[in-house]
């Protein structure tokens, strides 16, 4: 008997396209642009991943959807999605540790009016707190003489790449949340 091909469940070379996009993108910038940068691609990605689990019926887009996200709705912060996110299961709870780190290390970039870097005390402390196999005995790579933001970098780009995974597969799956079909059963026509 032969054996049958076994094809990914998502597609790992639109997640490796997006991540070298990503990298290059983060070489030629400054450290307050790392940082800023950084956030605003991981806002981007949260805000897919929603949008991957909500009504896609076009008459909700614009009407509902797209207001949710815009200013001062409730996901329009970095922080919303995040913790939203983590209330729904979509990302770990090592990932939306991180990802409040990486938010407060944006912060300290976005406020301050002195020449901040990675090396300052308290960015140096978000840095070391992160939950990637950075140091990990089983990571392939020793990280550990990394400048620090090398270590920002990779990490970002590490959570870059699961959360378009997550995406891609919940895109595969083909369908929202289930409880939207149980909510549009009692839906009255607001036209």
């Amino acid at each position: 008997m032969g054996h049958s091909k076994i094809e990914p469940n998502f597609d790992i070379i639109e997640i490796n396209k997006s991540y070298d996009q990503f990298n290059k993108l983060l070489e030629k910038e400054s450290n307050r642009g790392v940082a800023l940068i950084s956030v605003a691609i991981l806002d981007d990605l949260i805000e897919k991943l929603f949008r991957s689990q909500l009504l896609r019926d076009e008459k909700y887009k614009k009407t509902l959807i797209d207001k949710i996200f815009k200013v001062q709705g409730p996901l329009s912060s970095f922080w919303s999605k995040t913790l939203l996110a983590r209330a729904l299961g979509l990302i770990t709870s090592d990932d939306f540790n991180d990802l409040e780190l990486i938010r407060k290390i944006r912060n300290e970039f976005a406020h301050s009016f002195e020449d901040t870097n990675f090396d300052s005390q308290k960015i140096r402390q978000f840095v070391s707190e992160l939950t990637s196999n950075l140091d990990s005995k089983k990571s392939i790579i020793d990280f550990s003489a990394f400048e620090n933001r090398l270590k920002f970098i990779f990490k970002v780009s590490f959570l870059h790449g699961r959360i378009h995974g997550v995406i891609l597969r919940l895109q595969e799956r083909g369908k929202p949340f289930e409880i939207f079909k149980w909510a549009e059963a009692f839906e009255i026509d607001e036209s």
